[in-house]
């Protein structure tokens, strides 16, 4: 087993247990310069999986990078289409969403499914839940890995919510739970338990919200990826609702600006204003 192998297995190992601290160190003191073509796509993944956007875009932009494209093209070593998706999903990450966008709409879905999820994400990033469900639904038709078939339901569900059907959401995350069981990902559970939260927060059960905070919270640990970043959301929002203050939309206003998370920001004014018009 070669070096990089074995540094992917140790990184997906430390991601499924939720430990995206874990993956950071590992990849502390690896010089992107020096990465081989063949590593740099997985390796880019795990990144993104870790909420490490700006290696992630270090890794692939030689290869995909807009700057660079033309001269790639040239040399006969244009970018896959995984490639090419995998970059527009971290540029999505940093806040660069119709660049993202761009590069998505070009992509061949049969090559890349994943780029299916990743405009989906994009839809997210624009309000458009609506448009992110068909998307989603697709992406689900393919053939995918377990892992992939679960990040798929889990962001399904989240955007049933967003567009109100709550029901068929919480079917689903459900189903998807007991899923993620079988299969070890203690990160995918606790994105269910952060959904479920969702639905009860919006029916303000505030009760039942601090059940699902705390059985995802035992899950995993809350700093790190945008999807332990999107508990901490549900938490300082529930505190929100619960004492009535703006104190708690102030702190996540904070962190969502220094993720670049546009989305969230601007909920955050959304719950600050039925607090106080």
């Amino acid at each position: 087993m070669t070096r990089y192998e074995t540094l992917l297995q140790n990184c997906e190992a430390d991601i499924r247990a939720g430990r995206p601290i874990d993956v950071s160190r590992r990849l502390a003191r690896l010089n992107s310069k020096r990465v081989a073509r063949e590593w740099r796509l997985p390796l880019a993944r795990i990144c993104r999986r870790a909420g490490l956007y700006t290696l992630g875009l270090k890794l692939l932009g030689p290869v995909v990078g807009l700057s660079d494209l033309r001269r790639s093209e040239q040399a006969g070593h244009k970018a896959t289409p995984g490639e090419s998706a995998e970059y527009a999903m971290l540029l999505l990450r940093s806040g660069a969403v119709d660049e993202s966008l761009q590069i998505l709409s070009r992509v061949d879905y049969a090559e890349a499914p994943e780029a299916l999820l990743y405009r989906a994400f994009g839809c997210f990033l624009n309000w458009d839940y609506g448009l992110a469900v068909p998307a989603l639904r697709e992406y689900l038709q393919m053939p995918l890995t377990p892992s992939s078939i679960l990040n798929g339901r889990v962001n399904l569900a989240y955007a049933l919510v967003e567009c109100g059907e709550f029901q068929e959401a919480a079917s689903l995350v459900d189903e998807t739970r007991q899923f993620a069981g079988r299969e070890g990902h203690k990160q995918a559970e606790s994105n269910c338990h952060t959904i479920l939260g969702q639905i009860f927060l919006l029916a303000d059960d505030f009760k039942r919200t601090h059940a699902e905070v705390e059985a995802a919270r035992r899950l995993v640990s809350v700093a790190g990826s945008h999807d332990q970043f999107n508990l901490t959301k549900l938490s300082l929002l529930l505190k929100a609702r619960e004492t009535r203050a703006q104190e708690p939309l102030q702190q996540l206003r904070e962190l969502a600006r220094g993720r670049h998370d546009w989305e969230s920001l601007r909920e955050t004014d959304l719950y600050s204003l039925k607090l106080e018009f």
